[in-house]
């Protein structure tokens, strides 16, 4: 009988009605315009440095460097040596290094011609070094911002003596 009855109810039932699908969702918003800011070129400036870095009476380096808007130059020089210094009886032997490094990177903007980043470094064995137990440097280091005029010398100077002196060349 139950068979029956279910048999019957299955009959007499409406027919299934499919539910219609979701609805898709939306579409993502359109990304936001921005307005166009046209630039100008920049304006790309290549020149010549003449640069001298002296400690007191001793010169240091000597020489130019070539650089562009947003392409600086550098120079490294460092010397390891023997100790000019005798120091008595040591269980090594100690050594003297020095060093000089330069960069000068021309900062880019046109409102900024002739504007270059400076950044100099000058190392040394210390005066005192046979007083120490191990090695004894000194270093001196200068970071600055620097205008560079085409004909004009420029002077940085630095603790312990160090100057630094740059020129463009051109008018």
């Amino acid at each position: 009988m139950l068979l029956y009855l279910l048999s019957a109810l299955l009959q007499n039932a409406p027919e299934r009605q499919l539910l219609p699908s979701p609805p898709a969702p939306p579409a993502p918003p359109a990304p936001p315009i921005y307005p166009r800011f046209e630039r100008a070129p920049l304006r790309i400036e290549r020149y010549v440095v003449d640069v001298e870095i002296v400690a007191g009476s001793e010169q240091l380096w000597q020489g130019t460097l070539r650089v562009a808007t947003g392409q600086g130059a550098s120079l490294r020089r460092e010397v390891s040596q023997a100790s000019a210094l005798e120091c008595g009886e040591r269980t090594y032997p100690r050594g003297d290094q020095s060093l000089i490094s330069l960069t000068l990177t021309p900062q880019r903007s046109d409102d900024t011609s002739g504007l270059a980043d400076l950044r100099v470094r000058w190392g040394r064995p210390a005066p005192d070094a046979c007083a120490s137990s191990g090695s004894s440097a000194r270093a001196v280091e200068l970071n600055q911002s620097v205008r560079i005029e085409a004909g004009k010398w420029v002077t940085v100077t630095g603790d312990a003596g160090l100057v630094v002196r740059l020129r463009r060349r051109g008018s």
